[in-house]
């Protein structure tokens, strides 16, 4: 039965490692650590095989140099603040496709979302963009959903953490601008940066929102204007995230942010309200996070809910 080799970035402090690579040890699989020699501390362990990585600012780029370092067939990747949850998958001789999407949980109180992490090894089979990177394979369209593996995300314990993520992750985008690259991603990244520093996030959350692509590459594709749309609701200005709900109603997160501007402004809709519920027992679109808590709830806990996080009443963008 083949199974996959993980595939970890890390600045080379081994320490913090621990957990990553425990979690790999836990179900019986090996890894390959991608050091970039940003911030080393301690050695490796023995049973853990270390790449040197030249590190250009590009993580797509970083990862495309471990993967021509290693000869099995598939890779299973990690970043170096997440831990394998799960691994219950099928004998990967037998997958037709050359990469899948896998479970992945950002926060503790978020349901799992897929994100692209598991590559047949094998030319043509490239990762893209220098953050948020992608897989390129030789199929068009999103990979498809490989259910078994749920991966678990520390990154985002603590203020501190979050704000320097996001720094750096601005870097990245400016760094591959200036190289000639360009993504929606790296205009995600300058609206993420723009929010915590004080920016005109309304401008850079429009432009991420009107980026052309954001949008799905094809009908049923994940859309990466969601967060764009929530951010937008956030502000006062609801268009967006209505126009991505009439294009699919499933999106529990579209609908929340929704509500919550209903009840900033006054009464949130009873009729959205009733839809939500709906979506929440059982036909909401899981590609996308939604919070584990209001799983299976009713009305009174739907509206409960939106009266706890209701932002204070504030005037509207009018834009």
């Amino acid at each position: 039965m083949t199974r996959p080799l993980v595939c970890v970035l890390a600045e080379g402090d081994w320490p913090a490692l621990g957990a990553t690579l425990d979690s790999v040890r836990v179900h019986g699989l090996r890894a390959v650590v991608g050091v970039t020699g940003q911030r080393e501390r301690g050695a490796a362990p023995a049973d853990v095989r270390a790449e040197r990585i030249t590190w250009r600012d590009d993580f797509a780029d970083a990862r495309n140099q471990l993967a021509s370092r290693v000869d099995e067939p598939w890779l299973l990747w990690l970043d170096s603040d997440e831990r394998l949850a799960r691994f219950e998958a099928p004998d990967l001789d037998g997958l037709g496709a050359d990469a899948f999407a896998v479970r992945i949980r950002d926060r503790a109180d978020l349901t799992p979302r897929p994100i692209a992490r598991l590559q047949r090894n094998a030319p043509g089979i490239l990762w893209w963009r220098a953050v948020h990177e992608t897989i390129v394979t030789r199929h068009p369209g999103d990979p498809p959903i490989l259910d078994g593996i749920e991966i678990l995300h520390d990154g985002y314990a603590g203020a501190a953490v979050i704000a320097d993520k996001i720094r750096r992750n601005h870097a990245i985008a400016v760094a591959a601008r200036a190289r000639g690259d360009e993504s929606w991603v790296y205009a995600l990244e300058d609206a993420r940066f723009a929010e915590a520093t004080g920016g005109d996030a309304f401008k850079a959350w429009l432009a991420v929102f009107n980026h052309p692509d954001a949008a799905p590459a094809g009908p049923g594709g994940v859309d990466g204007r969601v967060e764009a749309a929530e951010a937008l609701a956030a502000m006062g200005y609801p268009t967006p995230a209505r126009v991505l709900l009439d294009a699919n109603p499933r999106i529990v997160s579209l609908h929340l942010a929704l509500l919550l501007g209903d009840a900033r402004q006054g009464q949130p809709d009873p009729g959205r309200v009733d839809a939500l519920v709906g979506l929440l027992r059982g036909g909401a679109d899981d590609r996308y996070a939604m919070p584990v808590a209001l799983l299976g709830a009713d009305r009174a806990a739907v509206e409960g809910w939106i009266v706890d996080r209701a932002p204070k009443r504030r005037g509207a963008t009018g834009r």
